[in-house]
């Protein structure tokens, strides 16, 4: 039985029959455009060749991924602590220390941000600002304090967040804050 193709490459055999066309010659003709980002990539395919949205998202999405390889899980982390927020390694280092500590988690860097999970993400990691270290935390039914504050739009994965200023609020509160969350992405 044939692999179930997904994701951009699933309309690649439509793309190539509608605009008569293979894959490796649109990204060819797109790469000598010189554009480089998703929204122009998309309106030149639609404008220049009549896609439709879809193919053209699809198709743009496609050739992007390949040209900024994601990295390894350390490189990720790695980047998040640049130059400006190199001082916020250690508060990383040390909030996942302690969330290892419950027991077993998935580590799940992400440009922006590291989730942390176990059958479900229950926690996010962020170095936000260079004054500010984000830690998100999925705690439905919780109710927000002045320190547990809404989520919202920050990240709709997370129902809550808090915002540290100084590496000493790791403290005994967030600690619990973070088990709860771990214990109920358990249960």
């Amino acid at each position: 039985m044939a692999e179930r193709v997904s994701g951009p490459a699933s309309y690649f055999p439509s793309i190539e029959a509608k605009y008569g066309r293979s894959i490796a010659e649109w990204k060819t003709l797109m790469r000598g455009t010189g554009l480089t980002s998703h929204k122009e990539l998309v309106s030149w395919l639609k404008n220049e060749h009549r896609f439709g949205h879809g193919h053209a998202n699809a198709l743009a999405a496609h050739l992007l991924a390949e040209s900024s390889p994601r990295g390894t899980d350390d490189e990720l982390v790695d980047r998040l602590f640049s130059s400006k927020k190199a001082h916020w390694r250690p508060v990383y280092d040390e909030l996942l220390r302690i969330i290892t500590g419950f027991g077993p988690v998935k580590v799940l860097p992400k440009k922006t941000v590291v989730g942390i999970g176990t059958r479900a993400q229950f926690a996010m990691l962020a170095p936000a600002t260079p004054d500010r270290f984000d830690v998100g935390l999925k705690l439905p039914d919780v109710e927000p304090t002045e320190r547990l504050e809404p989520a919202r739009s920050w990240n709709t994965l997370m129902t809550h967040r808090v915002r540290l200023a100084d590496p000493r609020q790791v403290d005994q509160e967030l600690i619990g804050w973070l088990r709860t969350a771990y214990e109920r992405s358990n249960s």
